[in-house]
């Protein structure tokens, strides 16, 4: 598994709409949650790579519930973050073209 991807997967063949329902959860964290813009950018950071390797691997993408909860979970990162911050993430491009 890389680096920073989620370990949706590790315990059964699919990921559940029900954990990327989590992770879309996540992705809507405010700002001051967090102590600095180090940390939220580190944040973005683990999420983008989660996405692009949920992406690449396709586990479960068949699946409409959890394809549903994938774009709900770009769509929110879209909207919770700005793009400096989105294309500051050194897979952003790899998961642009995925998409």
């Amino acid at each position: 598994m890389a680096a920073g991807a989620f370990p949706i997967n590790r315990y059964a063949a699919l990921p559940s709409p029900l954990a990327l329902e989590n992770l879309v959860s996540l992705g809507s964290l405010r700002r001051s949650l967090f102590s600095s813009d180090e940390e939220r950018l580190a944040f973005l950071h683990r999420m983008l790579n989660g996405t692009l390797a949920l992406m690449r691997g396709q586990v479960g993408l068949t699946d409409h519930d959890n394809h549903h909860e994938l774009c709900r979970l770009l769509a929110r990162l879209k909207a919770n973050f700005q793009l400096s911050e989105l294309v500051s993430c050194p897979s952003y491009a790899s998961r642009s073209r995925l998409t």
